[in-house]
């Protein structure tokens, strides 16, 4: 029965070297959400759409 429970702890003993070896990431950020474009900004403008068109023609 010593044996076994011996055997145990080193199996658990290497198991936890084992997790403090793997090597950590470094600073990882979590990925940014890309802003959507609302379509509908400036729809109030016309006056500016209009001096555009006639700067045009």
């Amino acid at each position: 029965m010593d044996n076994r429970l011996l055997k145990i702890c080193e199996k658990m003993a290497e198991e936890e070297r084992e997790k403090k070896s793997k090597k950590k990431k470094a600073l990882e950020l979590p990925k940014e959400k890309r802003l959507q474009y609302y379509s509908g900004w400036g729809r109030g403008n016309s006056s500016k759409k209009e001096d555009k068109q006639e700067r045009l023609v």
